[in-house]
């Protein structure tokens, strides 16, 4: 083989080397997004279902809320480690009169939807 061969063979093989190296790191890149985007939305649905939970055993309950359930919202709320949620589920635990729950619960709600991914204001 002559020298200029190899010399173009050497080129295009490092052409090819720098080709998949930058692909590598396009790639690389989206799936970061990808992965953070699924991230996201794994959230979303854990507080979205945390949310329809809330509503069925505690906003449609016909009689007082047991130990058990008020129990596992409260391990629900804690599992999504966020602190506005955290805040907001103890302000609302903590009401001491009907009309405070009534507000606490609302500013709660407000707070999951948020906490989900909505950025619409909400008219009060």
């Amino acid at each position: 083989m002559s020298k200029l061969s190899l010399f173009v063979i050497i080129f295009a093989l490092a052409a090819s080397n720098l080709f998949f190296v930058v692909r590598e790191g396009r790639l690389n890149r989206q799936l970061a997004a990808v992965e953070k985007e699924a991230s996201s939305r794994e959230w979303n649905r854990r507080v979205v279902d945390f949310g329809l939970v809330f509503v069925n055993k505690v906003l449609r309950a016909r009689n007082e809320v047991d130990f058990e359930t008020r129990l596992d919202l409260e391990n629900q709320v804690r599992g999504l480690n966020n602190p506005e949620i955290l805040a907001g589920w103890r302000e609302f635990t903590q009401s001491q009169t009907e009309s405070e729950a009534q507000e606490n619960v609302k500013s709660f709600l407000e707070i999951l939807i948020r906490a989900a991914g909505a950025t619409s204001t909400v008219t009060k």
